[in-house]
């Protein structure tokens, strides 16, 4: 009896114990869970006062989205005070979600995040079907995986593929442009990415599907699967000092001279993800079908009686028609300039003028880059003056402070020497020159006085590092027809050239409509944030096309000559895209 009464007794002192150690852990974690929720709120307040100190289309998306900006901003306050257990995770998908309701491809966000999954092949949908387009064979054995690129994918585990499509369209993409967000959806797939606020899956799939035969083939495949290092707990949240940068888990490229790193930010077009996409997820970024890739996925469009080398900038060749007819064909992946391509491709330009009847220009799958790059190989296609499109920009206090300093530098500057000195020998592909300097001058001042006559926003403006036109280039110049190859992976720069091709004439565009990304991005990595937000970025400039005025966001730029690819398209080789562009092609030269 004394021995169950000593148990008895023991047992109450311990639950006792217990419970006195419980109940300030539990405390201190409800404590943690408020301290977690107003940083997170406090970061929605940041997010808010960046985008309306700097975000450009504020007017444009109300038009055209019915978005506001405090409507957006509730949203997510209302998606954090509804977490039971807030965590980081949770949080980058409402601040994702914040971003993308935008519907802007400019508009981005990355997370400090090593989280990933990838499974070793991608897909590409055509007619409402989906097929495979590349497989990495060094990640999976044919006997493991027993398909073939052109064979169809019927289901992910006992899902339809295309239901699983739809549902990363609604969950993981903007709802900007249908088909843009289709061929996203279709690359997120097999590529999950915690950077970029993925939820990411691990563990084992099956994938069904029929080869060309009509025969079925299963695999059961495991995700490649990397798990997030990088925690944030509440107690990290205490201490300003410990905020989680991505500088911590990469190595960062050391910056270029001042003058001309900040000029960059006046100078590029492009789409920010997919420039990381490549950077720091080299897996997704394989297949031929890939933003940038040199070559493209076109096969040759004929006879090659001349073709560029593989260690050349561009993929370019000459083909000859049945009828006799000389084609020139390149490929330009990017305008992003790598060192020379300036010259490359100037003398591409006057070999094809010698030696060819028309021009296929292929950008295809481009995220766009730098707009004096661009109008710079733009001036050696077009054979007279013609008109740029301009723009309303965005400005702020920092913003006209940067541009005060560079105006008192560009007076500075007397001759060709001086501006080398400062900017380099080439900057953004083309070749540093006074007469450059003097036009980036002339922008600094249109910009200075705009913000001086009491407006953030300008009223429609050239970009200003070309003026009001494009010229003909002085040694390099086509003069004969041209086909611009144009589709839904377009970004950018890559909207804005197939824009002024079209309006003014110059080029015929076929493909499907561009992404619709139209305006100059600015980043802002390592912003003040809590939860490891590595980089944000915003568009802070919308352009007016020269036929009238409208917009590219969001509307994009059609082609003149419709073509969508097709189920024989991705089971063939391309043969009859291939077949479309040689009878384009015969129409031109008619």
């Amino acid at each position: 009896m004394l021995i169950r009464m000593l148990h008895s007794f023991k047992l109450s002192v311990l639950l006792l114990s217990l419970f006195i150690v419980s109940a300030p852990l539990s405390a201190r974690a409800e404590a943690g869970d408020e301290l977690m929720r107003s940083k997170m709120l406090s970061d929605i307040d940041t997010m808010h006062n960046l985008f309306s100190y700097r975000y450009a289309p504020v007017e444009w998306k109300e038009h055209f989205a019915s978005w506001t900006l405090e409507e957006a901003t509730e949203r997510a306050k209302e998606r954090v005070m509804t977490l039971r257990k807030p965590t980081a995770k949770e949080f980058h998908r409402i601040l994702r979600d914040f971003c993308y309701s935008m519907k802007d491809y400019h508009v981005g966000i990355l997370f400090c995040s090593t989280e990933s999954a990838h499974l070793p092949f991608d897909v590409m949908s055509a007619e409402g079907r989906y097929f495979i387009s590349y497989i990495d064979h060094s990640k999976v054995s044919s006997s493991q995986f027993p398909f073939q690129v052109g064979d169809e994918i019927l289901y992910f585990n006992h899902t339809p593929i295309g239901q699983v499509v739809d549902e990363l369209i609604v969950t993981e993409e903007r709802g900007a442009t249908q088909e843009t967000d289709q061929r996203k959806a279709e690359n997120i797939l097999t590529h999950r990415l915690g950077f970029m606020g993925h939820m990411v899956p691990s563990g084992r799939i099956k994938v069904t599907g029929r080869d060309s035969d009509g025969r079925m083939h299963a695999a059961k495949l495991q995700w490649s699967y990397t798990p997030e290092r990088i925690d944030t707990h509440y107690t990290h949240l205490e201490d300003p000092g410990s905020r989680v940068t991505m500088a911590q888990v990469l190595n960062q490229e050391e910056q270029q001279g001042e003058l001309r790193q900040r000029f960059y930010s006046y100078a590029e077009m492009k789409n920010p993800e997919v420039e990381f996409l490549r950077k720091l997820s080299p897996e997704s970024c394989q297949s031929a079908h890939s933003a940038g890739d040199r070559e493209g996925f076109l096969p040759e469009l004929g006879d090659i009686v001349w073709q560029s080398k593989g260690k050349d900038l561009f993929h370019a060749y000459i083909s000859v028609t049945p009828a006799g007819q000389r084609i020139g064909y390149v490929r330009v992946p990017t305008y992003m300039p790598s060192k020379g391509a300036e010259k490359a491709f100037g003398n591409l330009i006057a070999r094809f003028e010698a030696d060819t009847d028309l021009l296929i220009f292929d950008q295809m799958n481009n995220s766009g880059g730098s707009v004096l790059y661009g109008y710079n190989l733009l001036s050696m296609l077009v054979n007279e003056a013609t008109p740029l499109p301009k723009d309303r920009m965005k400005l702020t206090q920092k913003k006209i402070h940067s541009l005060l300093e560079d105006s008192d530098w560009f007076s500075s500057i007397k001759n060709d020497k001086e501006a080398q000195w400062y900017l380099g020998k080439y900057f953004l592909g083309v070749s540093v020159t006074y007469e450059l300097v003097k036009q980036m001058k002339i922008f600094t001042e249109v910009m200075i006085d705009e913000w001086n006559s009491g407006k953030s926003m300008t009223e429609p403006v050239h970009n200003g590092l070309f003026g009001d036109a494009v010229y003909p280039h002085p040694t390099h110049c086509y003069s004969k027809p041209i086909l611009c190859l144009i589709n839904e992976q377009d970004f950018s720069m890559a909207d804005q050239i197939p824009a002024i091709l079209q309006d003014t004439e110059r080029a015929v565009l076929m493909g499907t409509r561009t992404a619709g990304a139209g305006g100059s991005v600015e980043d802002d990595e390592n912003p003040d944030l809590f939860f490891g937000v590595w980089s944000i970025s915003y568009t802070v400039s919308i352009g007016e096309r020269t036929n009238g005025g409208d917009p590219i966001e969001n509307l994009g730029v059609e082609p003149d000559v419709p073509y969508s690819l097709t189920v024989e398209d991705l089971q063939n080789n391309f043969s009859p895209f291939v077949s479309a562009i040689q009878e384009q092609v015969s129409v031109m030269l008619e």
